[in-house]
């Protein structure tokens, strides 16, 4: 809009018309000249005049300004479109009335200034200038008292805290760069070319030349992983070394030492059920537990304990027995190992034993051939060789057997 409207006035009518008495005399009589010149001639200039008033009260076209120029009444509801680093005056508030308008769109790429024209006058209140960020716009309107003007609408693409008003591009051009982003006038960031890969990177010292020395992040010339085909990948350091490869297998391999030696390392997982693996270097399996040896039927116990530790295929076994009451019991074999073992015997280490049933020379032990039972061998003489026994247990009778298995 530029003008404000005005109400135009309709004049030239002829106002003191000749009374109609109905006489036929010369005033009375009605001519085409008089028509125009008291009816027509008005009613045109009126309309043209309205139509002259409407046009500039609807005019909403933009000003192009790239100098120093001043927001006059004509501007009312326009925009200002100003190229370059120039300054724009408000006219006096009260000079423009109240519910005047001017939009300011700074349509170039410097700095645009809009500062009060009247010495009395503030902009939001305060005796100050304010600046239209590139690409922004800002609406300014008289207040209410007359005595300045309000910022009541606009855009503004950037935000920028400093000393000065001055507002630099954050977008802007880059060798071999598609463009790059930019805090006064220095690029943080740039997105590459086709040549370079396409690749967004950060200010480093690289061939795009980003960046100010002292703002440059540590640089990264590898990616630190890269992903293979149907799958597989690699974790690579900043210069490029394998670290840590995969496949689709699931299987991770160091390229190195696996050091669990840092202050929050130091332990390895394995699920519950076992995910057995036939190859001769996997280990597949670790568990630690208790478990209760019995000789079985209606015995009571002393002492009943029994613990066991299984890494991979082997099992780690000690228990202590001291049976109370034998009763139905077996009187040779302790039943209730963890694991069932491979097939042969698995000989083990008896570390004491008391109150047994005859004043044996020896007693060994082993786990029996793919079972989970304990048989003991005695010697009751210096014989050549023991034998197994079928009474060794009786009531009171404490045996203590350590060693390990092999289970399947």
């Amino acid at each position: 809009m530029g003008q404000k409207y005005t109400t135009q006035i309709a004049s030239g009518y002829n106002t003191s018309p000749p009374p109609d008495d109905g006489t036929q005399v010369a005033s009375n009589l009605v001519t085409w000249a008089g028509v125009k010149t008291k009816l027509a001639d008005p009613i045109k200039t009126l309309a043209d005049a309205e139509n002259t008033a409407l046009v500039s009260a609807l005019d909403l076209s933009a000003r192009a300004i790239s100098t120093p120029d001043t927001a006059v009444a004509t501007d009312h509801w326009r925009t200002l479109q100003v190229t370059g680093s120039t300054t724009i005056t408000l006219s006096s508030a009260a000079s423009m009335g109240a519910g005047y308008e001017v939009g300011v769109f700074n349509a170039g790429v410097g700095v645009v200034t809009v500062t009060p024209g009247a010495a009395a006058d503030t902009i939001n209140g305060v005796s100050a200038s304010v600046t239209v960020s590139i690409k922004g716009t800002k609406i300014f309107r008289t207040n209410q008292a007359l005595t300045g003007y309000n910022v009541v609408g606009g855009y503004d693409p950037q935000t920028v805290t400093a000393s000065s008003s001055v507002v630099t591009p954050v977008v802007g051009t880059l060798t071999d760069a598609q463009f790059g982003m930019q805090v006064n006038s220095s690029s943080r960031w740039a997105v590459l070319t086709s040549a370079n890969g396409y690749d967004f990177v950060p200010n480093a010292d690289n061939a795009s030349g980003l960046g100010e020395a002292g703002l440059r992040i540590k640089q990264v010339y590898a990616p630190i992983i890269d992903t293979g085909t149907t799958g597989s990948g690699a974790l690579k350091t900043n210069n490029g070394t394998t670290v840590l490869t995969w496949a689709n297998d699931l299987s991770v391999k160091p390229a190195g030492l696996l050091d669990l030696t840092t202050a929050t390392a130091g332990q390895i997982g394995f699920p519950a059920t076992q995910n057995t693996s036939a190859g001769a270097n996997v280990l597949d399996d670790y568990e630690e537990g208790t478990w209760t040896p019995s000789v079985g039927g209606n015995a009571t116990y002393t002492v009943q304990t029994g613990t066991y530790t299984k890494i991979g295929r082997m099992v780690f076994i000690r228990f202590t027995l001291t049976i109370n009451v034998l009763g139905t019991g077996s009187s040779a074999t302790v039943s209730g190992l963890p694991f069932t073992s491979i097939a042969g015997y698995n000989p083990l280490s008896i570390s004491g034993q008391t109150g047994l049933q005859a004043a044996f020379v020896s007693v060994t032990a082993g786990v029996d051939s793919a079972a989970a039972t304990i048989s003991f061998n005695t010697r009751t003489a210096a014989n050549a060789s023991e034998a197994f026994s079928s009474v060794i247990f009786i009531n009171g009778s404490t045996i203590s057997v350590a060693g390990c298995y092999q289970t399947t």
